[in-house]
């Protein structure tokens, strides 16, 4: 553009097929259709009834610009800036098992029977029964059989996943040796993954309905839960044979709140689909020193903010091990009807992290800054390089469950005005033989070799107490703790690294390398498991011995944390003889 303005532009297009099998043994679901027996939701097979042969539809329009300028506003001050968007690999990498493709269709299998509650049990099959096997359907868009099975399969209308990235950063060069860096970052993601999500869940019953189904529960005193009632099943025939649904939906009667969901015939299923979505912001700082009078030296700190909906599907196949402590894609956990509710700290999200490295020629010997004028003590000093790595970083959050029991959004509340922390005096490791009294009265014996943070006073399950007095845990209601809190995070990290090494040369062909490398060589603990946020069930009775009340979750673990640790300080030692 000028001597002083450069700009880059370019644009790329990605095609990413859907899967495809060679004989297309695959399915996947279609929440847009109706199935051959008249519901909503539909199993889709690729190659049938005007499906393709992708287990979803290509996507054509996966534009991906990019722009980049960069600015020199003085002789030693520029100004970069960056805009681009990638399109993620989706249809390879997280899923290597055949169910994840909705293969069990094409699968012969044994009869299954129950075990039933006979102490021998009852057989799944003998071999001289004229039809041992369940022979496998197919893909057969009417066929009752490939109907209530409990598995992931993936949406019909999945999409790419795409991020939009962008930066700006003012970059400085101080006394040409030194380099100072100030930027924001920040990416925009959607169309991510959310693995195993649930297509049906009593949030999907009407508000009216629920209220009703409440009033007749308390009523009960607890005995009956109009939601699991069994009644006739509106999915089978009035007479003749009945339909050979899988599961539950093949049986005459089946709970109340399955004839209310929305796609009927999927109840107990999941689905892999592209609605996830994160944000990331940061500020970023870096300042670095060439190699210069023997020293490079180079530190970035990161302040940022990491927000999704999204699950752990990475994590589940190790690509990413997060805040660890995540719920998980049941039904009650995750806002069903309204995904945007799900906004939540990602278990990646690490609010501050500063990595310094160095390195640095120490300036004893011949022709050094100091020349120690003596050939043994130049021989003995001189030409040692020091290396060091500091990292010190904010831990990630983990989240809180439990107490629970009943609930339509699967979250304990959250106890106004209570702090999360337990008292400082109480935060401390432990040998499992002694008791605490918390505030709330509450009596714990944590375990052992486990230290005590957070305060389980500061969230409650919720009970009601019914016309004969009894109290139980209430039913369809929406906890008001969110999926992460910031205040509740997982241990951050201060670790210190070093090395010195020094090259001897021996003669024209050889040459003597020794080296002593220190990790963790302040040789201070840093924990790397997840506190316990497991409230466990909601209590429903009094225990004055142990102060526990109505509401409060049962477990004597939450909030704390097991000694499971990086490893402690190591050093190698080492000549490395090179010729």
């Amino acid at each position: 553009m000028s001597s002083r303005l450069t700009v880059n532009l370019g644009l790329r297009w990605d095609l990413q097929t859907g899967p495809t099998e060679r004989y297309n043994r695959m399915s996947g679901v279609d929440l847009e259709a109706k199935n051959a027996f008249g519901t909503q939701g539909a199993i889709a097979f690729p190659g049938v009834g005007g499906y393709s042969r992708n287990l979803w539809d290509t996507q054509y329009n996966n534009w991906a610009p990019r722009l980049g300028a960069a600015y020199q506003v003085t002789p030693s001050l520029v100004i970069r800036s960056g805009f681009g968007i990638t399109y993620l690999p989706s249809n390879t990498g997280y899923f290597a098992g055949p169910t994840d493709y909705g293969t069990s269709m094409f699968s012969t299998g044994t009869l299954q029977q129950p075990y039933g509650p006979n102490p021998q049990g009852v057989p799944v099959g003998r071999f001289w029964d004229p039809t041992p096997l369940a022979l496998a359907p197919g893909a057969n868009p009417a066929a009752p059989i490939n109907y209530g099975i409990s598995e992931a399969k993936f949406d019909r209308h999945f999409k790419n996943g795409r991020a939009m990235q962008w930066n700006v950063f003012l970059e400085k060069t101080l006394a040409q040796q030194w380099f100072v860096s100030v930027g924001y970052s920040a990416s925009k993601s959607k169309n991510l993954v959310n693995r195993n999500f649930p297509i049906t869940s009593i949030q999907q019953i009407p508000a009216s309905t629920l209220a009703d189904w409440r009033s007749q529960y308390i009523q009960s005193n607890g005995v009956t839960n109009p939601a699991t009632v069994q009644v006739p099943n509106p999915f089978q025939p009035t007479s003749g044979p009945p339909l050979g649904f899988s599961g539950i939906l093949g049986a005459s009667t089946l709970p109340r709140q399955n004839t209310l969901y929305p796609y009927p015939l999927l109840a107990g299923a999941g689905i892999t689909w592209s609605r996830a979505w994160a944000d990331y912001h940061s500020l970023q700082v870096r300042v670095s020193h060439a190699m210069t009078h023997g020293l490079q030296f180079d530190a970035n700190y990161t302040w940022s903010k990491e927000i999704d909906n999204t699950d752990t599907v990475e994590d589940n196949q190790g690509f990413n091990s997060g805040g660890n402590g995540a719920v998980t894609n049941t039904a009650g956990n995750y806002d069903v009807t309204n995904l945007a509710n799900n906004r939540h700290l990602g278990f990646s999200d690490m609010p501050h992290r500063l990595v310094v490295s160095a390195l640095y020629n120490l300036p004893f010997g011949k022709g050094k800054d100091f020349d120690l004028r003596n050939s043994i003590a130049n021989a003995l000093l001189g030409g040692w390089q020091f290396g060091s790595v500091v990292t010190a970083q904010s831990g990630m959050p983990f989240s809180v469950r439990g107490a629970n029991t009943n609930a339509a959004y699967g979250h304990p509340d959250s106890v106004p005005g209570v702090p999360l922390e337990v008292p400082k005096e109480l935060q401390r490791w432990y040998n499992g033989a002694t008791s605490v009294t918390l505030p709330d009265g509450r009596v714990i014996t944590p375990q052992k070799n486990t230290f005590l943070k957070y305060y389980e006073g500061a969230f409650r399950g919720r009970t009601v107490t019914t016309p004969n007095g009894t109290v139980v845990p209430d039913v369809y209601w929406y906890g008001t703790v969110a999926n992460t809190l910031n205040a509740l995070r997982n241990p951050g990290r201060f670790n210190l690294d070093l090395s010195l090494h020094r090259d001897f040369r021996l003669s024209e062909r050889f040459n003597l390398q020794i080296a002593a490398d220190a990790t963790n060589l302040l040789n201070n603990t840093q924990l790397n498991g997840t506190f316990d946020g497991n409230l466990g069930a909601t209590n429903t009775a009094r225990n004055t011995a142990k102060g526990l009340v109505p509401g409060m979750g049962n477990s004597d673990t939450f909030g704390t944390i097991s000694i499971n640790s990086f490893d402690p300080r190591q050093v190698v030692m080492s000549a490395r003889l090179r010729f």
